[in-house]
């Protein structure tokens, strides 16, 4: 009797044993009976009987490389590749030979560097026209580079043709619209801006105080509060498009009158009124009385604030974000900001309108110079100081004349035009890619030294000083993709690996896990997954404010990351990132409890 009693027990032991429900310090059938307490590991159990976690460990593994190696992607050809380019371009100054200077300047820097530049920035298309005076004319040499589609293979490349977004440039274009309505006595620059607005009124106590000037010099106080639409732009394919009139019922008096406010709401805000006051006082849609003025300069129908000319969309380059991710063609209500189309061949016939103004073809000599009149000064961080004019921002230089210039940030879009009407010369560059800032800094640094001698002015100095920047960069990220790397190794490890006894008190492991959720355990491991995430959240928009223009436009991060974060790899990267961690949690809780359910179902039938 007591024989089969024996027996039994080792059978019933070697059952146990196959399926997993015994620990491995042993019991007997009567202590285990009824309970799951004593099963501390929801490990499968390999041919030589021992703990193993080779499923979960290998997948978690598998799926943290994914966004490790991405991120190293990135770091290798959007951080590293900044440093990667050589020569520089060089200083050139003919003292006293104008005319040499820009030769040299455009044989050296130009056709020698300027590629090797876009290279170094990832930026896949550009279009250059430098203006200058020779034999009492002006001419225009263009310049163009890369691919105005990269996933195109014919009739892809960027030619004099090839249409971009200009982003802030279109206000400069606007303001001629408004002088010509100035021209011809219809508006003036002193009476409040209500008295010419007739389907819509500026609701404030101070709007009587606030006149078109107040708005072409960016000193209204005027804000577009919401939604973002206006001023960031919408998809075509946008079911709900907004409207101008949407526009206008979100602008409130937010700051201080007489105060320059560059921030895309305030432009937003501002042009969009002068938007409405042009249809207003016209009696024309505000694109087709652009078109006088587009005709009027001798420009083709690729200029245009509207993109449904068919014949805009074949040559309309595509825009890209870091390492030339697509995105989409944003539309702009407020096109007078922002929306404006054109290509380099036709923006160069405003430029030269602009130096050549005593035959100005749009509007007479005097409201041209009347645009570039200095109004009120820019206070910001900018070493040099800058006056805002019509549209338009002066700088002095050391030579005492004036460098007359404007930006263009779309998203996607980068574009800088600048003119020097003492040495007769300016230039127009239009990018497609969202990573041309420094580019657009870089060329008007060299530009201007071969003009005056010098670096006394902004974008040498930002210039100059993103070789720090970037280092510094460069530094965080290898240090915080090695520390990533490490935690990634590490809480593997601590979820699923057969040595580590942290995993002995895992939820899920025991038939009372709701009570282990509770343990100091699981709470240090929360804490610790919450923490990291932050961590990396907090460097990942410290190292790309830049990107997403954080701190130049002041916008609600949330809104805006949201919407653009796909576009820009480090922000994929880091979505990625995430999307792995919850696979791998899906896949280790799935795992485990389909485990714990089959041991529980192989443990009744055998008992």
């Amino acid at each position: 009797m007591q024989r089969t009693s024996i027996d039994n027990d080792q059978q019933s032991r070697q059952q146990d044993e196959r399926v997993g429900l015994l620990n491995t310090s042993g019991g007997n059938n009567e202590e285990d009976e009824g309970t799951l307490n004593v099963y501390h590991t929801d490990h499968t159990i390999s041919k030589s009987g021992k703990d193993s976690c080779v499923l979960p460990f290998i997948l978690s593994i598998f799926l943290i490389s994914i966004p490790l190696l991405w991120f190293l992607l990135i770091f290798q050809n959007v951080y590293l590749n900044a440093f990667n380019y050589t020569p520089e371009f060089e200083y050139i100054y003919k003292n006293g030979n104008r005319t040499e200077s820009l030769n040299n300047f455009i044989e050296t820097n130009v056709n020698q560097h300027f590629p090797l530049l876009l290279k170094k920035y990832g930026i896949a298309g550009a279009s250059l026209g430098i203006i200058s005076e020779e034999n009492n004319k002006y001419e225009v040499k263009f310049f163009n580079f890369g691919e105005r589609d990269i996933n195109f293979q014919v009739n892809n490349t960027v030619t004099v043709d090839t249409a971009f977004q200009t982003g802030e440039l279109s206000e400069t274009m606007t303001v001629f619209g408004v002088m010509k309505l100035l021209q011809e006595n219809k508006i003036n620059f002193t009476a409040p801006i209500n008295s010419f607005l007739k389907r819509w009124k500026l609701e404030s106590d101070k709007s009587d105080s606030i006149t078109i000037k107040h708005l072409l010099t960016h000193t209204s106080g005027l804000e577009n509060t919401d939604p973002y639409e206006y001023f960031y732009g919408y998809v075509p394919t946008q079911i709900k498009k907004p409207t101008t009139l949407d526009n206008l019922l979100n602008i409130k008096l937010i700051n201080a009158i007489g105060t320059v406010n560059l921030d895309r709401k305030v432009i937003g805000a501002e042009y969009g009124i002068l938007q409405y006051l042009i249809e207003d006082v016209s009696g024309m849609n505000f694109t087709s009385f652009m078109d006088t003025l587009i005709d009027g300069l001798g420009m083709s129908d690729l200029s245009t604030y509207t993109v449904n000319d068919l014949g805009l969309a074949r040559t309309l380059s595509e825009c890209y974000g870091n390492y030339f991710y697509v995105i989409p063609n944003y539309l702009f209500t407020t096109s007078s900001a922002f929306g404006f189309y054109t290509t380099v061949s036709d923006y160069s016939k405003l430029i030269v309108n602009i130096l050549d103004y005593n035959n100005s073809k749009i509007v007479e000599p005097e409201y041209v110079n009347e645009i570039f009149y200095p109004v009120n000064e820019i206070k910001d961080k900018a070493k040099y100081p800058r006056k805002m004019a019509l549209g338009y921002i002066i700088e002095d230089l050391s030579d005492g004349s004036q460098s007359i210039y404007r930006r263009g940030s779309n998203l996607g879009w980068r574009a800088q035009m600048n003119v020097n009407r003492r040495h007769k010369q300016g230039y127009i560059l239009l990018t497609n890619t969202e990573t041309a800032s420094d580019v657009l800094d870089i060329f008007d640094c060299y530009w201007h030294y071969q003009l005056i001698g010098d670096e006394k002015l902004n974008t040498c100095d930002r210039y100059n000083s993103s070789s720090l920047a970037d280092l510094i960069t460069i530094i965080i990220t290898a240090v915080f993709a090695a520390v990533v790397f490490v935690f990634w190794l590490t809480l593997s490890c601590l979820v699923c690996h057969k040595k580590v006894p942290l995993t002995c008190s895992f939820p899920f492991m025991s038939n009372n896990w709701l009570e282990v959720v509770g343990s100091a355990t699981i709470v240090v491991r929360a804490i610790i997954v919450v923490t990291i995430a932050v961590i990396y959240v907090s460097l990942m928009v410290f190292l790309h404010s830049d990107i997403y223009g954080i701190s130049a436009y002041n916008a609600f991060f949330i809104v805006f990351a949201t919407k653009y974060a796909p576009y820009h790899l480090p922000y994929t990267s880091l979505i990625f990132g995430f999307l792995s961690f919850t696979l791998i949690c899906c896949a280790l809780f799935i795992y485990r409890d389909s485990s714990i359910n089959k041991k529980q179902k192989n443990y009744q039938l055998i008992n």
